[in-house]
């Protein structure tokens, strides 16, 4: 579909074309609050703020319990150094979806920002919880792990920590195995080995994201993940 090839372009980072054919998407499909999220993503990936907020308001006016559109309007908020409009965002449609993957990541992504690890990993935890089915694994448990493990690093707990990591080792590993070409896998692979301070190891991951279409370069420059790789 039209909306597919957008997503597609978004993916490997291809935003000139990602935009051209995901505003095709909102022409033919006008009521779909998806379509206006899609658009919304390109912009917040090209650190383009007023219009990435335009379109994801958009969404919400469609849809006002868009979870996607409020995590992507707290990770703007973020990425300001505006932390109390971020977890009132985020906390919003969490109190609406407390089950819900995208809601537990953004808050306690907005935690993570301000150093509150029993928060972080009350969040993420429940998130692990949720990652329990054998689709669950499929789809996110790694990054899930990942972000947990530095929580655990982070407040003493290394043995526990390195379990983790070498969790997420071995299902980025079966993923790149089994022909993955995602960036996300590949962008994991590079936190892990910062936030262990194996530089050499962390830019060749973080070089391989890139080429497969990573591009969230403001994140890299403010999550707490990277901070051995900042002075760089």
């Amino acid at each position: 579909s039209v909306g597919s090839i957008g997503w597609i372009n978004l993916y490997i980072g291809e935003f000139e074309e990602a935009l051209r054919w995901m505003k095709k998407t909102v022409a033919l499909n006008p009521t779909n609050p998806f379509c206006y999220n899609g658009v919304g993503a390109i912009y917040l990936d090209l650190g383009d703020d007023i219009n990435a907020e335009e379109w994801f308001n958009k969404a919400l006016e469609l849809q006002p319990d868009s979870t996607y559109a409020h995590a992507c309007l707290s990770y703007i908020y973020l990425a300001q150094g505006k932390y109390q409009q971020a977890i009132e965002r985020a906390q919003k449609i969490l109190s609406i979806h407390p089950d819900d993957l995208v809601c537990l990541y953004a808050v306690g992504y907005v935690e993570l920002f301000q150093g509150n690890y029993a928060q972080v990993e009350k969040y993420w935890q429940n998130a692990i919880t949720i990652f329990s089915t054998e689709a669950g694994v499929r789809l996110g448990m790694r990054h899930t792990t990942v972000a947990l493990a530095y929580i655990y690093w982070k407040t003493g707990k290394q043995d526990d920590a390195q379990k983790m990591f070498d969790q997420s080792l071995d299902l980025a590993r079966k993923e790149l195995e089994q022909g993955s070409e995602r960036d996300s896998v590949l962008f994991d692979l590079a936190t892990i080995n910062a936030i262990l301070g194996n530089k050499t190891e962390a830019y060749r991951w973080l070089q391989q994201a890139i080429d497969a279409g990573w591009r969230d370069y403001r994140w890299a420059l403010i999550d707490p993940r990277l901070e051995n790789l900042r002075n760089d």
